[in-house]
């Protein structure tokens, strides 16, 4: 072998050589940056995430201050149904709302004891039930004893409740039908459903499917109570997240006699 064969083979070795070290430390680099990526996506993703759950609480808090909000403004409320609606004048309505308290209630309301009189809905063919605010809880509460007395007759007098709660108490409906045809005593009291079941059997079931979303029941000795539950899940980082199945996104009317 020449020198200078020699010489480029030795020439050749050494630009392997600094060639494959140049590789390692593109490497080393690539992953280097690959894990900064993955650090300050997950550093971001975890604030977002932090972010997002504050956000969710919040909201959530909201929501209960208003629903307090929206029960509170109907709490001192009866609704009458079978009223006839003449589109008379204000005080007129609410002379005819008083004479009815107390000729069939056997009741003395007094004027002052009625903050406002409104009709609920648009004027049709039906009677458009009737809300009335009365200034004090008690007032209401007489009414509701004596509201038997109205048996036989066209009117009928209920609660007022909000929006949200008209949904639930529509949706329990259904399944106090299904208890009643079992044979158990099955009421609604505002937003729950009480059952006593016959010979007072104890028994843990699931609520049907067309019950309100997180809705289940739970036992006691004589009685079980469906009770809507609301659940938060989360992920605390981005990888976490890929790695899990991404859950689905889930998404004054008349009172109805119960």
């Amino acid at each position: 072998m020449s020198n200078i064969e020699k010489l480029l083979l030795d020439m050749k070795r050494d630009m392997d050589s600094k060639f494959s070290m140049i590789e390692n430390s593109l490497m080393k680099m690539e992953d280097k940056i690959t894990k900064n990526i993955n650090t300050n996506m997950n550093e971001k993703f975890e604030k977002l995430a932090s972010d997002m759950n504050l956000l969710k609480i919040q909201t959530e808090n909201q929501e209960k201050r208003l629903d307090e909000i929206e029960k509170r403004s109907v709490q001192r409320n009866l609704v009458f149904f079978g009223i006839s609606d003449e589109n008379e004048p204000y005080l007129t309505l609410q002379g005819r709302v008083l004479k009815l308290i107390k000729e069939s209630l056997k009741l003395n309301i007094g004027e002052t004891e009625i903050e406002c009189i409104r009709r609920i809905g648009k004027l049709g063919n039906k009677p458009r039930p009737l809300a009335v605010t009365f200034t004090t809880l008690g007032a209401k509460i007489r009414i509701l004893k004596n509201k038997k007395m109205l048996d036989g007759t066209n009117i009928y007098i209920k609660p007022e409740f909000p929006q949200k709660i008209l949904k639930v108490r529509e949706d329990l409906k259904n399944q106090q039908k299904q208890e009643l045809e079992k044979g158990n005593k099955a009421f609604i009291r505002y937003d729950k459903l009480i059952i006593t079941e016959k010979n007072n059997k104890i028994s843990n079931k699931r609520a049907p499917s067309s019950s309100p979303q997180g809705t289940q029941y739970e036992s006691s000795e004589k009685e079980k109570r469906i009770i809507n539950k609301k659940r938060l899940k989360s992920n605390n980082t981005i990888t976490s997240y890929l790695q899990t199945e991404t859950p689905s996104d889930v998404t004054t009317k008349l009172p109805i006699p119960s």
